[in-house]
């Protein structure tokens, strides 16, 4: 499983306590006690334990990501951001530490496999959005081709469902690994490009994700050491640039650790 897929698994773990305790609830509320009620309340309890399980040994589910990724420090730094390791007490071996701050991979070939880009622009159009039209426009193709035409071939009917499909399948993948042509953000082995500033690595102190609400992805909170040395921060709004947090939280972890190291 690629690091960006764990991490996201990872995080839905955080909602399976909710997901295992609605669950769990029916069978308490359910006063019948007929055949199908009973069926109904064991089924609802099986459901409940799984959610419950990941939740309460989230724990283990992250130490065995861990010893399986191919990128582990990456995968343990994002976590750590995300606050999914707090109060966890997870044991870091040497090789582990290691990982986390002295990667010794090459940039192309780690952001090639996370697909991740380093030139980041406004926020566009979202891959749902782009799926629904899409849906639409096969809808809208179709039904011209059978108020245009009276052959009933499949094959007329396949070939618009495949160059859809294909463009559904393609799209996500193309866009991102495409760098934006005038980038508001830009990761560079030197420094880190953000509105209105340059931060050299080696002045990059720390940085934590903020969550948002259901209208925000949330922010990055960076601070940093201008040239006084004296520690300043900025904000990065998510909703404003075309990326998501773990993108961002695994390219800040990355060049950080591997050209931002003081002597």
């Amino acid at each position: 499983m690629k690091t960006k897929k764990t991490i996201q698994f990872i995080e839905l773990t955080q909602a399976f306590l909710l997901i295992g305790i609605m669950a769990g609830i029916v069978p308490i509320v359910t006063k019948s006690t007929d055949d199908s009620s009973v069926r109904f309340i064991l089924l609802e309890s099986f459901i409940a334990i799984p959610f419950l399980c990941a939740f309460f040994f989230r724990k283990s589910i992250i130490i065995y990501f861990l010893k399986k990724a191919p990128y582990p420090g990456a995968l343990y730094s994002v976590l750590d951001k995300m606050g999914f390791t707090r109060n966890l007490d997870i044991n870091l071996s040497d090789p582990l530490l290691d990982d986390i701050y002295k990667p010794g991979y090459q940039p192309d070939s780690f952001l090639t496999d996370n697909d991740l880009k380093t030139d980041i622009g406004k926020k566009r159009v979202s891959v749902v959005m782009i799926g629904i039209l899409s849906v639409a426009s096969l809808v809208a193709i179709t039904f011209f081709i059978r108020l245009t035409t009276e052959n009933n071939n499949p094959l007329l009917y396949m070939i618009p469902a495949g160059v859809f499909f294909a463009f559904i399948w393609l799209f996500p993948k193309v866009r991102s690994r495409q760098n934006d042509a005038d980038p508001l953000i830009s990761f560079t082995n030197g420094y880190l490009q953000i509105p209105g500033q340059q931060i050299k690595w080696a002045d990059l102190y720390d940085w934590e994700y903020e969550p948002g609400g259901r209208q925000s992805p949330g922010t990055i909170n960076l601070t940093y050491y201008d040239a006084n040395k004296e520690s300043r921060q900025a904000v990065l709004y998510l909703s404003q640039f075309d990326t998501d947090k773990i993108d961002m939280l695994m390219l800040l972890w990355f060049y950080k650790a591997r050209f931002g190291q003081t002597t």
